[in-house]
């Protein structure tokens, strides 16, 4: 708790807090915090936190891509930096792929359920959950933008594509929609 003496308010309108006392030492335990650390929050709460409060299923599908990306940040800086909260952003981080992986599948439940059944015929039909097999996210993107090869067909990944999409996936504060442009502008 911040007692109110030491705050005080600069000519900037801000509140600051004087530090100064009689022994010469901060009452208070203020922690500088690492800029990339910073800038991992702030993505988090774009991507993840901020949609999710809104209802924003759709973003959070195609931030579901880069989730690993940023569980991978998380574990360098807690070996780096040793902070017990980045620990709770890597809790927090499987959280969201649950709940997005969740949704999705009561989703396209729904969706087929509604779909396959009409007003005068009426089923029953059993649902069996089992896990999703996860493909890498740059192969997960690219079903999501070209859809997946069809074996009988005997097609298969565009690996150039794919590691394109793998070098999008590595940069800083990418979306979906600039990974599917740059993609869709450099096929044609």
């Amino acid at each position: 708790m911040i007692n109110s003496n030491l705050l005080c308010i600069n000519l900037s309108g801000k509140n600051i807090i004087n530090e100064n006392n009689l022994k010469g030492k901060s009452n208070y335990n203020i922690q500088n915090i690492p800029l990339e650390i910073k800038n991992l929050k702030i993505a988090i709460m774009n991507k993840y936190i901020i949609p999710l409060f809104s209802k924003q299923w759709k973003t959070l599908y195609e931030n579901l891509f880069f989730i690993y990306k940023y569980k991978n940040k998380v574990d360098n800086l807690y070996n780096l930096y040793k902070l017990e909260e980045l620990k709770v952003y890597k809790d927090m981080l499987k959280l969201f792929e649950i709940m997005v992986e969740e949704h999705k599948i009561l989703d396209d439940t729904e969706r087929r359920l509604y779909n396959t059944t009409t007003s005068k015929e009426q089923f029953v039909s059993m649902i069996y959950k089992t896990t999703k097999i996860r493909l890498l996210p740059e192969y997960e993107v690219y079903d999501s933008i070209f859809g997946k090869p069809k074996r009988e067909k005997s097609e298969s990944y565009n690996l150039d594509l794919i590691s394109k999409i793998k070098g999008l996936l590595a940069k800083d504060d990418i979306t979906y929609a600039a990974i599917k442009d740059n993609i869709l502008l450099k096929k044609v």
